[in-house]
């Protein structure tokens, strides 16, 4: 069996551009979304594997695992944020994942939003941060077709205040 990596972060939102992606299985209670600005990967998210090239971004929901491999270098803007972040939608995105993971920006209107991140290298404003995100996600929420999670598979991530305790 692959080991699983378990991410506790402590900040609601994480941004910053990065010129490559983690290539290990890991799963979080927050948000991650890839927006590729240049470069391209193999994206999993739990048994889907997505190739995403420059102008797409790939969306994990809480709880999928997922990881990257055949990375190639490039500008790629990571931002990870708690659901708590996305004004009214934490039950949705709690319950819920994705059918579909990878978005295609081909109207540009989403590169100008993901652009603000990824100038401010992570130091934006916490407010205009969390602003952009609700922004992001209420386009991406838009376009999903989502999936109710009908068995929690990841039990422990209920436990994490525990872990963070202890």
């Amino acid at each position: 069996m692959n080991k699983i990596n378990i991410e506790i972060r402590k900040k609601e939102i994480y941004t910053d551009t990065v010129p490559t992606l983690m290539p290990y299985a890991h799963i979080h209670r927050e948000i991650e979304a890839v927006y590729v600005k240049s470069g391209s990967a193999k994206c999993y998210a739990d048994n889907l594997v997505y190739e995403i090239c420059e102008g797409d971004i790939f969306v994990c929901f809480p709880e999928q695992v997922h990881y990257y491999s055949d990375v190639k270098p490039g500008e790629y803007c990571l931002m990870i944020f708690s659901p708590d972040v996305i004004y009214g939608q934490k039950s949705v995105l709690l319950g819920n994942i994705p059918k579909n993971n990878v978005y295609a920006d081909s109207c540009g209107k989403l590169s100008h939003i993901i652009d603000s991140f990824c100038e401010t290298g992570g130091d934006f404003d916490e407010t205009m941060n969390a602003g952009l995100i609700n922004l992001l996600m209420a386009h991406i929420l838009n376009e999903s077709e989502l999936v109710e999670i009908k068995n929690k598979t990841i039990p422990f991530l209920e436990k994490e205040d525990e872990i963070k305790k202890g």
